[in-house]
């Protein structure tokens, strides 16, 4: 934590909840690729401000809340309070919930799957444009460049992955592009009933709905081996009668490719869990994808 980015979300904050700078109490939230993330609070009244590393990065976060943010029938999202151009901090406001991961964890997954459902179906229906767009292409093209990291069983593991992926799309039109969060998992999700908020919208673009299914696909087979793959198929299934399109085969290949890539970034003694959730997904029904 750099007391510098902690200075630069103060007065950011300060500016939005009025008052001097110093009399607010600044908590550090997270530090992830390079973008630090506080609560600032003054009294009851709380805000989180993202400090980045770059501009651009700062301008792109704050517009997408800017499109995107409010209260959505069964979805909330952080809502862009101001933007510190000159600092690169975005100030939004603060949503209090409960991690939709300690609802998994307590055993609420049917329930909780088919709110999330809901929720990622009511993002994709939203009328506005990202400014930024993911392809198909350039999603598949990473996960080729990522085999190049790996050798032997785990190079030849990820190889089926991407095949698979890459007969799905051959077999597949593309589906209309629609706003995506663009790295979707259960971190960015928290209860606040009666909502459901999405929040970390910084890789925020257009692209096929199946983008966020398949991020959101992957992590449930990943982090729960016991029900993961049930949960993820309620999941398709929820989403597809939620937003009345048929996204299974396309949701499956994003998440081949997302395990593939995983793969490829970690440590080998950190693969364990990576490459049982790619395994599982070959050979699953939710994937019947690569040759077997």
């Amino acid at each position: 934590m750099s007391g510098r980015w902690a200075q630069r979300a103060r007065a950011a904050a300060a500016r939005v909840l009025g008052g001097e700078p110093d009399v607010l109490t600044v908590a550090a939230l997270r530090v992830r690729e390079g973008r630090e993330v506080y609560l600032c609070s003054a009294g009851e009244r709380a805000v989180v401000a993202k400090c980045y590393p770059d501009a651009e990065r700062a301008a792109a976060a704050a517009r997408a809340l800017e499109l995107l943010g409010g209260a959505h029938g069964p979805l909330l999202v952080p809502e862009c309070l101001a933007l510190d151009a000159g600092e690169r901090v975005v100030v939004q406001t603060h949503l209090r919930g409960r991690p939709l991961g300690e609802r998994l964890a307590a055993g609420a997954g049917d329930e909780a799957v088919a709110r999330l459902a809901a929720a990622v179906g009511a993002l994709h229906g939203l009328g506005v444009r990202l400014p930024a767009e993911v392809s198909r292409a350039t999603t598949l093209a990473a996960a080729e460049d990522a085999l190049r990291r790996l050798s032997g069983a785990d190079a030849r593991l990820a190889a089926r992955g991407v095949a698979g992926a890459r007969e799905a799309f051959d077999g597949a039109p593309p589906l209309g592009p629609v706003p995506s969060h663009g790295d979707l998992g259960v971190a960015q999700i928290l209860d606040c009933p009666p909502h459901l908020a999405i929040v970390d919208f910084d890789k925020a673009a257009q692209a096929e709905p199946a983008l966020d299914v398949g991020n959101l696909v992957a992590q449930l087979v990943r982090s729960r081996p016991g029900d993961g793959a049930a949960l993820a198929a309620a999941l398709v299934a929820g989403y597809e009668a939620a937003a009345g399109a048929t996204v299974a085969p396309l949701a499956a290949a994003y998440a081949l490719l997302v395990l593939a890539r995983k793969l490829a970034w970690l440590a080998p003694g950190r693969r364990a869990p990576v490459r049982a959730a790619l395994e599982a997904l070959v050979s699953s029904p939710l994937a019947p994808l690569a040759p077997r």
